[in-house]
């Protein structure tokens, strides 16, 4: 039955893909020539379709390449398994646009002789699986082939059929845009084989069998040596599909490589005019963070159309015989055996280097699934990255901010830049109900090359899926890549509202203050904040909002003072403000303290005409080091002339800012309805097996809840938790302290 509905499911996408063939956009005459836009005149077909999936319980046909791109007129080698032993054959063919097909037959070869290949291997420390197969053919690629992404169709003779992914190179072409295909991700998440008995990925959501040394059955490191899961493409489908679909309907000079690429040559990126990243693309090596931080300061523009870009560092190990086919992520910096510091596998933003430094925001949170996806609502509508598109402020396009998204955060260093905008302010429920904001920026580096980022893994939805098209976002989508094209990244000025054009300053760095008060003039002022002459406050300035600038029901990040102070002792801290709210009754502010709670505190001051000491609601955990207290708009006029936080007993640690009883890439195990549950009970027995690198969260009513060190940064998760709880969370690592 499942079979049946399977290839009812694949027949409907069939006819669908016919009706789009008949589609011809846009017309060949309006592009300019190039190698993608002669490739998609060629005929396209469907047949790259499988009507039969293999699945990883069965094994009926799966198979890997021998590397993860190939350069034109070199060789790659397939090594396949058939089970039972069978005769099967080999498709080629190159993904595109194609008049809607969406691929093109490249080659046939077969029928080859099947066998049945040896188990998987695995190693039990760190849960590395590889499948030690011999090479079943090997694929000479024809230099008259166009640079893309090929699926080789495996399809054994009883019919079952699976892919192998692959990009073809033109090492020796420069120019137009570089397309980087996030692999390392592909694998990252890749649990063949997915048998529910067997597989391991990065991620122990997905993971089976026995613990490994990250202290859950997840690994530590994964194998380019065995096959993607279930229909064999990796991401491809979910995520890049519908992205190099548009990119080569419209018409754009694409040469592909993947991340593995990057990070062999560093030069890479260089020789183009902008890196377009896949949607999908967390794990990048220190070599290749350094290639893209120092492209972009070359004038290279960058292109992120997806999010939690750069989110984990990774390195790459041999397997023996060949470079970089064994991933190693730890995640956990006190298990990971390498000795120099900034090679540890952890967070980016751990490392001291914020992915929001080179992308422009940075991973925030995610969605229980797509189909919890929300609108992407714009702001900033009058700039040129929406030209032509009808938008304007407010205007919602339907469904495309998730499953994951990123977000501009104050706690965290801007990219140095000539101008930098947020061009949608999304509302957005992540899979513990905490409502945070999904933003999507560009930036204008120092070197004049632009910076886009989507923020949203579905961005493409909007460009080429079916049910989710929306001209605006495409027409959005064309304006900067065409800016991309218009020129070598020379800076370029602002406009200004009425369109005269002005230099844009470069904004200034955040000084941070070396103790725990500070006076608001010393923080950076955004939106209607402002410094003033006034001859109550200390120094003679305070900051404010002029009257007129308006009053906000809801905190908005556009209008704020981020003001930094150092913590030199962990613990919790409650803040206090010497503010003047000059209504007779009082004013109000929204308060954060390194972008937390996600939906900023309002703080209400007292009115009279001098300066008094206010106390705010809120009252964070710091760990050392730090931190970035931000006020915002609540109402025009209130003023702010110093601040300082006073310790007030014992702390969360950092790391719990950072996450609360995740329990991997898509569940929680103690989200904050279940908390509630647990709260009522008057004890909560604390598991046997402790692992070193986990973290115990205890109320007073000894309620225990295991933090694993396998999660995404969640520093929102800590909003519905703190709030759930009567009395303040201490911590407390595995010997009790």
């Amino acid at each position: 039955m499942k079979e049946l509905i399977r290839s009812k499911v694949w027949l409907s996408l069939l006819a669908l893909l016919a009706i789009l063939s008949l589609l011809d956009w846009p017309p060949a005459s309006v592009l300019a020539a190039n190698p993608i836009v002669e490739e998609n005149q060629q005929p396209g077909s469907s047949d790259w379709v499988l009507l039969k999936p293999a699945n990883d319980v069965d094994m009926q046909i799966k198979g890997y390449a021998s590397a993860t791109s190939v350069n034109l007129g070199d060789a790659i080698t397939f090594y396949v398994s058939v089970s039972p032993a069978q005769n099967f054959t080999v498709e080629i063919y190159r993904m595109g646009w194609y008049n809607g097909a969406g691929g093109r037959l490249m080659q046939q070869i077969g029928p080859l002789n099947g066998a049945k290949q040896p188990a998987v291997t695995l190693d039990a420390t760190t849960g590395l699986i590889t499948a030690p197969w011999s090479a079943s053919y090997t694929l000479t690629v024809p230099t008259t082939w166009t640079s893309g992404i090929y699926l080789a169709k495996l399809v054994n003779a009883a019919g079952f059929g699976n892919y192998i992914p692959f990009v073809v190179r033109n090492d020796s072409y420069k120019g137009g845009f570089l397309f980087q295909s996030g692999v390392a991700t592909y694998q990252a998440y890749n649990n063949f084989p997915n048998d529910d008995a067997t597989g391991k990925s990065l991620y122990h959501i997905n993971s089976f069998g026995a613990n490994t040394i990250s202290g859950g059955p997840h690994a530590v490191k994964v194998s380019f040596d065995r096959p993607y899961a279930d229909y064999g493409d990796g991401d491809f489908f979910k995520w890049d599909y519908n992205l190099i679909r548009w990119l080569e309907k419209s018409g754009y000079d694409l040469v592909y490589a993947t991340d593995i690429d990057l990070h062999t040559n560093p030069a890479l990126p260089r020789d183009f005019v902008a890196l377009l990243t896949s949607p999908h693309d967390e794990y990048w090596t220190k070599a290749m963070y350094d290639a893209v931080e120092d492209a972009r300061d070359a004038g290279v523009h960058l292109a992120f159309f997806g999010t939690s870009t750069l989110l984990w560092q990774m390195r790459l190990e041999s397997d023996g015989a060949n470079p970089n086919r064994q991933m190693v992520v730890y995640r956990n910096g006190s298990i990971d055996p390498v000795a120099d510091p900034t090679l540890k596998t952890v967070e980016w933003r751990d490392l001291g280097r914020p992915e929001q430094a080179l992308v422009g925001i940075q991973y925030a949170s995610f969605a229980a699934s797509a189909n919890n996806n929300t609108d992407y609502i714009v702001t900033n509508g009058d700039h040129w990255a929406y030209g032509g598109t009808g938008f304007n402020n407010g205007n919602a396009v339907a469904k495309i901010v998730g499953y994951e998204i990123d977000s501009y955060q104050p706690a965290y260093p801007m990219p140095a830049n000539l101008s930098y905008t947020l061009l949608a302010d999304s509302p957005f429920v992540d899979a513990d109900n905490n409502v945070i904001r999904g933003n999507t920026s560009i930036y204008q580096a120092l070197s004049g090359a632009w910076v886009f980022a989507t923020g949203t893994t579905s961005w493409s939805w909007a460009l080429d899926k079916v049910g989710y098209e929306d001209a605006r976002i495409q027409k959005m989508t064309r304006n900067i890549l065409d800016r991309f094209l218009a020129g070598p990244g020379t800076p370029t000025p602002t406009a200004t509202p009425n369109g005269t054009a002005t230099p844009a300053p470069t904004p200034t760095p955040i000084f941070c203050n070396p103790g725990l008060s500070a006076e608001a003039e010393s923080g950076v002022l955004h939106g209607a904040f402002i410094t003033v002459t006034d001859s109550l406050a200390a120094n003679g300035q305070s900051v404010l909002t002029l009257n007129g600038s308006g009053s906000l029901n809801a905190p908005d990040a556009a209008h704020r003072v981020d003001i930094c102070v150092t913590v030199a002792s962990a613990g919790q801290y409650r803040i206090i403000a010497w503010a003047l709210g000059p209504d007779a009754d009082s004013d109000s502010f929204f308060l954060q303290v390194d972008g937390q709670p996600t939906t900023a505190e309002r703080w209400t001051i007292a009115g009279g005409d001098t300066y008094a000491p206010n106390a705010a609601p809120l009252r964070p955990s710091l760990a050392a080091g730090e931190h970035i207290v931000s006020f915002l708009l609540r109402e025009d006029g209130a003023r702010l002339d110093r601040i300082e936080l006073q310790y007030v007993g014992r702390h969360v640690t950092h790391a719990h800012l950072y996450a609360a009883c995740y329990a991997g890439h898509q569940r929680w195990l103690c989200p904050h309805q279940r908390l509630r549950r647990h709260l009522r009970q008057p004890s909560h027995p604390r598991p046997a097996a402790v692992q070193a690198h986990a973290m115990w969260a205890i109320s007073a009513t000894l309620f225990i809840c295991p933090i694993s060190s396998d999660h995404k940064a969640r520093p929102q998760a800590w909003d519905a938790v703190s709030r759930d709880m009567a009395n303040f969370v201490i911590a407390t690592d595995q010997s009790g302290s």
